[in-house]
């Protein structure tokens, strides 16, 4: 069976589902070229059919993730009147920004209890639709050729589906967070033997997704964009001051997380941020995990099911994540590497085929990478190179010359393989250093226009990480996506300065061999030059702009950054003195 799978939210994208496998799934923004883009996945969806040389017609059926996204009214009578697939004149980052539509839309939700039994199950039907969303999506698919049936997966239940039935636990207690989708903020599920059971939902109003991306505007950075450098920037500062002050807003008890006062609280931080800025942001995401855990353990704890799967925006908070795997009694964690909306696409695939009973296999199947997107060929590559005028040379053995070459302090972009799925760059569209310089995530980042508070990824030969990492016996798995962060060893400390943030913790990615050869080879020809089993990983894009998808991408962010080198297959290309 062949599912092709949609999410039009602000993390745009489409997937191809084949027997219950993860065959092609790719971003909107890698193609369109703006963050975060927004509607119908036009872009990927021909990119998908072109790759995968899949015909329109053998499409058995489409699966959006999310019955209907808050903002799609006031968007679609805009798309009716632009060419399919683009809204260029729409910033969905601006709209979060605190627009009257947001504004609006915040203040309309109403606190509730509790859901009832009926409405979890109706969470959990696989629904059609007669929406204007739901036509224009019809409109697009049919000026594809894609006649199949199209049918809507629950926005948080598509979240816990695309966690449990990627995570290989046979049985598992999965948890989506994130600002809101279809009136919910949250969703706790059970996983067993390939069946998934909603048993409690977060109403909309108490949303720690909502809390994180007030902290976030709050602190001059931008809804949906920013969240990351809140995380960073909490390293820094003290949380004293203003514990006491965020408590009153966010707090877990009986079971439930509550979040309270919201533009209360919006106002008071930007009155505060003027005095103590990172104090705000080390307060805010301490009040914040101690919420999230607390619930997360009084549901492991309830159940007695030590085996915890994360899904939604907010797992994308890194120190959340490594606080997760510490609670006492939990055998293991996983996070879907895409854990924000746009992994809604894959959710809601695979949520339809497990639902299937003649077509499901006897165990789900751990996801073992994320390599779903478009590759090159050789003469794809050589032609960008021409066109740009960029000089080159081909390397049969490009690993260890890549090697090399971090070993002699020079920066290398990589561009290899298929594309990473999700928010992370995972070797194949990356720019690496070794690790060793502390000073690295200044002038790096400068280079390619952009800032963080965060250090780089170090990405690290497998076999090595508990040579590096403290405590990671529980979480390996995310951290092959650098899906969470570790303590350094003294090992990483001496050896890996670059990568280690200033609370001694890293977000690793473990490289196995298996997974990613070409990329392994790297890492470890470095090690026998160097001694040292990882370097440094940050993404290959230009500051604002999505990672690279296609060789001229590759070639622009290049010369743009102006990096030492490009290794981009098997062509090396040197950059300018």
């Amino acid at each position: 069976m062949k599912i092709l799978c949609i999410c039009d939210s602000h993390e745009a994208g489409s997937a191809l589902i084949e027997d219950g496998k993860i065959v092609y799934a790719i971003s909107e923004e890698r193609l369109s070229r703006e963050k975060g883009a927004y509607g119908f996945p036009w872009l990927s969806l021909k990119q998908m059919l072109k790759d995968t040389k899949v015909s329109p017609s053998e499409i058995d059926v489409v699966v959006k993730g999310g019955l209907d996204y808050p903002f799609a009214y006031a968007f679609y009578n805009t798309a009716r009147n632009t060419k399919a697939g683009s809204l260029p004149n729409l910033r969905l980052d601006e709209i979060y920004n605190f627009s009257p539509l947001m504004r609006k839309f915040v203040k309309s939700l109403k606190p509730r209890k509790e859901f009832s039994e009926e409405e979890i199950r109706e969470m959990q039907e696989i629904r059609t639709r007669s929406s204007p969303a739901d036509k224009l999506a019809r409109h697009f698919l049919r000026k594809l050729g894609i006649k199949a049936p199209l049918l809507y997966v629950d926005h948080h239940v598509s979240h816990v589906a695309s966690a449990y039935f990627t995570s290989g636990f046979d049985r598992a207690i999965t948890f989506s967070l994130d600002f809101s989708g279809d009136g919910k903020s949250g969703m706790v599920a059970i996983g067993n033997k390939n069946k998934l059971h909603v048993v409690e939902a977060m109403d909309a109003y108490n949303s720690t997704g909502c809390y994180y991306s007030f902290l976030t505007k709050a602190l001059g950075f931008r809804i949906n964009r920013h969240e990351g450098k809140i995380t960073g920037l909490a390293a820094y500062g003290k949380p004293d001051k203003y514990y006491d002050f965020f408590k009153k807003h966010l707090w877990f008890e009986n079971g439930k997380i509550r979040f309270e006062d919201r533009f209360g609280f919006l106002d008071k931080i930007r009155e505060f941020r003027k005095h103590d800025f990172e104090d705000l942001a080390t307060a805010g995401q301490r009040v914040f995990e101690e919420a999230i855990v607390s619930w997360v353990e009084y549901f492991v704890k309830k159940r007695r099911i030590y085996n915890v799967a994360l899904a939604g925006g907010v797992f994308s908070n890194v120190k959340l994540n490594q606080r997760i795997a510490e609670i006492k009694g939990v055998k293991s964690v996983f996070v879907f590497p895409h854990m924000g909306d746009g992994g809604l696409s894959v959710g809601a695939g695979l949520y339809y085929f497990y639902s299937q009973k003649k077509l499901r296999p006897s165990r789900i199947s751990a996801i073992t990478n994320v390599y779903f997107g478009p590759q090159y060929s050789d003469a794809e590559i050589e032609e960008a190179l021409k066109k740009y005028g960029v000089k080159y040379d081909y390397h049969e053995n490009i690993e260890k010359k890549i090697a090399e070459l971090i070993a002699k302090d020079k920066v290398v972009a990589r561009f290899n393989g298929r594309m990473e799925y999700g928010p992370r760059a995972l070797g194949n569209r990356s720019v690496l250093y070794k690790p060793t310089d502390p000073e690295v995530n200044k002038w790096l980042n400068k280079k390619l226009k952009r800032s963080d508070f965060m250090p780089f990824a170090p990405s690290t030969l497998k076999e090595y990480g508990k040579k590096c990492y403290r405590n990671m016996a529980n979480a390996s798995k995310p951290a092959e996506y650098m899906a969470i962060t570790f303590d350094c060893t003294d090992f990483m400390k001496r050896n890996g300065a670059a990568a280690v943030h200033v609370d001694n913790t890293a977000r690793p990615q473990l490289v196995d061999r298996n997974v990613n050869p070409s990329y392994y080879k790297i890492l470890n020809e470095f090690r026998k030059l160097t001694g040292i089993p990882l370097v440094v990983n940050t993404s290959f894009n230009m500051h604002e702009e999505p990672i690279v998808c296609s060789p001229s991408d590759a070639i622009r962010s290049f010369l743009q950054g102006n990096l030492d080198y490009l290794a981009i297959g098997n062509f090396l290309a040197k950059g300018e003195e």
